[in-house]
């Protein structure tokens, strides 16, 4: 990823497709993408797990591209794992 990782949150209005992994609420590292429309998000950096949802329907974490760790929710919404920006 070029840009540092910034953390997102998706919101109420995002319509999960079929097989989305998302929550909402929970934040998530992403990636910006088609000039700053989307954002990526890759379930452990795993390339069959990959969501891009519309910029309208995210909200940036406040201090994302700092070091803390975050929790997130993983499929199934179970919390618990942990993830750093």
């Amino acid at each position: 990823m070029a840009d540092a990782r910034r953390w997102f949150r998706v919101k109420a209005s995002y319509h999960k497709p079929t097989g989305g992994f998302l929550a909402i609420g929970p934040p998530y590292p992403g990636e910006l993408v088609d000039a700053g429309t989307a954002v990526r998000f890759r379930h452990h950096g795993a390339p069959e797990w990959v969501e891009v949802v519309p910029i309208e329907h995210v909200d940036e974490v406040e201090g994302s591209t700092s070091a803390s760790a975050v929790e997130v929710v993983g499929r199934g919404g179970r919390a618990g794992a942990r993830a750093t920006p």
